[in-house]
This record gives C-alpha cells, sequence and structure tokens, in this order.
C-alpha cells in the first residue's frame, strides 16, 4: 500500500482559526396537503400549538445566545492543553489528556459537542487517532466534524481521505482529495490534495485521470512548489504509462 503523509502539522486555535500551516499531509421540497381549519372549533388546539412553538422559539434563543456561548467559553478555556499536546504531536496525550494538568479532546468533544470547541475537538481526535494508526476512530471522528472556516474544512476532507487511503479504500479516498481541494481552492491545501488524487488514481492504476489531475494542479496553481512530490516528475512519469 502506498502510505499518504498526513496533514497533521496544521494547528488550529479553540476560536476554529488556523494558527500554523506548513504541508498539507447537498434537498427537495415535497409539497404538503394544506388542511382547512375552522379557527372558533379550533382554537384550543391552534393557540396551544402556538404556544407550543413559541416557547420552542424562545428556549432556542436562549440556548443559542446564552447557554452555547457560555459553554464554548468553558470548552475553550478547557481545550489549550490538549492543543499544546498537538503541537507537540503527542497523539495519546490530546486524546485522553494529562492528569491532573489537563483534560483530552476526547472528553471535551463528550461534553461540549454542541459548541464549536467541541467540534473542533473531533478534529483533533480524527487527526490524532490517524497518526496512531486507528483509521475507524480517525473516520469517526472526522466525520463528526463540522466548521463554516472552508479552508479548515478543506483540511478535514483531506484528512478524510488519508484515513480511508490509509485503510486501502483508495475510491473514497479519491474521492475526499477532490472534494478538499475543490472546497476552498486556495494556495494553501488546494495543490496539495489534488496531488494526492493524482497518486491515489496511480495506485489505482488510472493514469490517465492522474496525469490529468496533475495537468490541472499545474494550471491552476503554478507557483505550487513541493520539493518532495515534483509535478513535472510525476507528470513525466504518467505520460510515459500511458
Amino acid at each position: 500500500m502506498k502510505h499518504f503523509k498526513t496533514a497533521s502539522n496544521i494547528h488550529f486555535n479553540a476560536s476554529n482559526t488556523m494558527v500554523t500551516e506548513q504541508a498539507p499531509v447537498t434537498t427537495g421540497v415535497n409539497p404538503q396537503n394544506k388542511q382547512q381549519f375552522d379557527f372558533a372549533k379550533n382554537q384550543n388546539i391552534i393557540l396551544g400549538a402556538l404556544a407550543a412553538v413559541l416557547i420552542l422559539v424562545i428556549g432556542f434563543v436562549g440556548y443559542s445566545q446564552y447557554y452555547v456561548p457560555s459553554q464554548n467559553k468553558e470548552a475553550q478555556d478547557l481545550i489549550f492543553g490538549a492543543q499544546e499536546a498537538f503541537k507537540a504531536g503527542k497523539w495519546n496525550e490530546t486524546l485522553n489528556g494529562e492528569v491532573p494538568n489537563y483534560v483530552g479532546v476526547l472528553t471535551i468533544a463528550n461534553d461540549y459537542g454542541s459548541t464549536q470547541t467541541g467540534k473542533l475537538a473531533h478534529l483533533y481526535a480524527g487527526v490524532s487517532y490517524l497518526n496512531l494508526g486507528d483509521f475507524d476512530k480517525a473516520i469517526e471522528h472526522l466525520q463528526k466534524f463540522e466548521s463554516d472556516d472552508i479552508i479548515i474544512g478543506a483540511y478535514a476532507l483531506g484528512v478524510l481521505g488519508d484515513a480511508y487511503a490509509e485503510k486501502g479504500d483508495m475510491d473514497k479516498a479519491i474521492q475526499y482529495y477532490k472534494d478538499a481541494a475543490n472546497h476552498s481552492p486556495n494556495e494553501q491545501s488546494a495543490p496539495a490534495f489534488l496531488l494526492k488524487s493524482a497518486l491515489a488514481l496511480e495506485v489505482q492504476g488510472n493514469n490517465k485521470e492522474a496525469f490529468d489531475q496533475l495537468q490541472k494542479l499545474k494550471k491552476e496553481y503554478p507557483s505550487y512548489n513541493a520539493p518532495s512530490m515534483e509535478v513535472e516528475t510525476h507528470l513525466a512519469r504518467l505520460e510515459q504509462k500511458q
């Protein structure tokens, strides 16, 4: 199996913002039947339903504006130690913490899963499990991660590609690499994931599509330079295989 360098050396802070980045390692609406109501006959039912909806709305506003931010602040205070462990490549400590100094991201993801920081903890966990060789758990946590940040979202998709590549599921790996490259078309991550998709396609023996991916990389990101993975070298090799 060809191994793919993981994107474990990109770091994030608890506010879901990328801190440092080095080399990177969808509805139809069905029409509902309408029913006529006699308001005088059904007013108790209707008013009761409206009251229930109002309670839900008030509850949601309170939850989203007060409870969640408070919980997120707690999670931010707790995750710092695990973040430092992550940056140092201490994967077990990132996951489980170091008693009594700090808790791990597994605790934060479990206890604060509705918050931004709790969701980010799943990303830390996924990358940590990937580096520990537990690819199923890596995939489990990465699929629970959510972010509105397109760069971090692209990174997470790419790491999912890494996990599937390590499992030997190249079809899924290729799809996630392509999704990652398309999710955020930027110089920081997209060319690296295009390159990974090409390498995975080559592993499958799909040399023509691999060549096309590298041509796309060369055209859209001409300044991309990865000393250990020269695009021109790969292009020349794939051209000979066709």
